[in-house]
């Protein structure tokens, strides 16, 4: 069974909760949506003498009662902008209970290119020689990454990830090896956060599938 790197539990930060507000919004594009109703509105004010006469002239074509004409757009308007606020209030809502703080110091690192656009892949030599590997798109945006000397915070509500952050406790580092994505594409690679025992000389040989999976 595979074995993943400890974490430690802590209270979110309220930058960390800032952090996955912004990433729902983004994600559900909600706000465009509470932008657009609004714009309704505004478009409504400033073009109701239009829109009244119009709804004057479709009513009597119709043969719809005046009260009927003259509130319909007022309160689809108002459901509207209720619909919105909803919305908003559930995205400004949405913020994780949990972080999951997973430590990482190493000696040394190996990347491997990635096979098209699935990210790089990482092999951090622990203190203790064993191997954490990590990726994902989170470490990719780290402007410091990768380093020696970095936590991987994933940041939960019951027990559903809402995002992660990476945090660099170190300078930028070089690895002792990059392996091409023409081998990469021959291994095995493990989960995110999996720890292994091994060495990274043997890295290839310990990952590499069988030859009836190639």
């Amino acid at each position: 069974m595979a074995k993943k790197l400890k974490f430690q539990k802590r209270a979110p930060t309220p930058e960390e909760v800032r952090f996955v507000r912004r990433k729902f919004r983004a994600t559900n594009r909600e706000v465009p949506f509470v932008f657009g109703c609004f714009g309704l509105v505004i478009l409504y004010f400033f073009g109701a003498p239009v829109v009244a006469l119009a709804t004057f002239f479709l009513g009597l074509f119709f043969g719809i009662d005046l009260v009927v004409q003259f509130f319909a757009i007022p309160v689809a308007l108002a459901l509207i902008l209720l619909v919105a606020f909803v919305v908003y209030c559930v995205a400004s809502g949405t913020a994780p209970s949990t972080a999951r703080v997973y430590e990482v110091r190493a000696r040394a690192f190996v990347a491997f290119e990635p096979v098209e656009d699935e990210g790089t892949y990482y092999a951090f030599e622990l203190q203790d020689g064993r191997i954490v590997f990590v990726t994902g798109k989170e470490f990719d945006k780290s402007e410091n990454f990768p380093c020696l000397d970095f936590v991987s915070i994933r940041l939960m509500d019951e027990g559903k990830l809402l995002g992660s952050l990476v945090e660099c406790r170190g300078p930028k580092e070089q690895p002792v090896k990059t392996i091409p994505a023409r081998i990469t594409k021959t291994l095995a690679m493990p989960a995110n956060l999996e720890v292994r025992s091994g060495n990274l000389e043997t890295i290839e040989q310990d990952l590499k599938r069988p030859e009836d999976e190639l």
